[in-house]
């Protein structure tokens, strides 16, 4: 049961209290209006236009009449993603009247002019990205001949001897395919690929999911390393 305060301060503490508890419902009431005021905006939208989005209906229909044809799944899905783009644009504000008067002009003929445009940037987007996963695998395969040219450069610096140097470097890399092509087959195998520099090249699908820049750094270190660990080993060499 409340009691009356018993001196100044207990009632300055009271009447803080409630004060809190006050500004706390107006903060409530405030959010509550908010979300009002987008709801009813919404229940007016939908009573007027007969629908939420606030996309212009002559923009909506050219994607729905789009998205009715015999379409390549990638390019459905790339109309999809600019349809959902530009209806977030029209939540910031209105496009301006002439795109809504160009799209309204729209034939049949247009429509199809569009898909072809949609199916020849997505066939560029395709070979674009074709070609840098490409050119990645051309320097991953560049850095591992680099890799092994310099352990046989290593072998030959070391031993004098180009017999020497050809059969380490063509064992080496006969190692390092083969346990990276029986990796996938021989579970002994598997613990290990990481260690082979064809997995690093070509092991992990590069052709298709393309080079990483790990993959990358590590070839390259690896015939740096090498490379650098050839020098002493060329001046202990007698050559002349």
């Amino acid at each position: 049961m409340l009691r009356p305060p018993r001196s100044g301060d207990e009632h300055a503490t009271v009447r803080e209290d409630l004060q809190a508890v006050i500004s706390s419902i107006d903060e409530r009431i405030a959010v509550l209006t908010r979300q009002r005021g987008r709801v009813a905006t919404l229940l007016e939208r939908v009573t007027t236009e007969g629908r939420l989005s606030r996309l212009p209906a002559s923009i909506d229909k050219m994607y729905a009449a789009l998205l009715e044809r015999p379409l390549p799944p990638e390019t459905v899905q790339a109309m999809t993603r600019e349809r959902d783009l530009l209806e977030l644009v029209c939540y910031h504000g209105a496009l301006p009247e002439d795109v809504v008067a160009l799209v309204d002009a729209l034939s049949a003929h247009h429509l199809d002019d569009l898909c072809g445009l949609w199916e020849e940037c997505h066939r560029i987007n395709a070979t674009a990205d074709g070609i840098s996963k490409a050119a990645g695998v051309t320097v991953t395969l560049t850095l591992l001949a680099f890799d092994f040219g310099a352990c046989a450069m290593f072998v030959g610096a070391l031993t004098g001897s180009r017999g020497a140097a050809t059969g380490a470097a063509s064992a080496l890399a006969a190692a390092a395919y083969l346990i990276s092509s029986l990796a996938p087959v021989v579970p002994e195998l598997h613990s290990i690929r990481w260690l082979s520099p064809f997995s690093w090249a070509l092991g992990n699908d590069q052709l298709a999911q393309g080079a990483t820049v790990g993959e990358i750094l590590a070839l390259l270190g690896l015939g740096a390393a090498v490379a650098v660990a050839t020098i002493p080993a060329f001046h202990r060499l007698d050559v002349h």
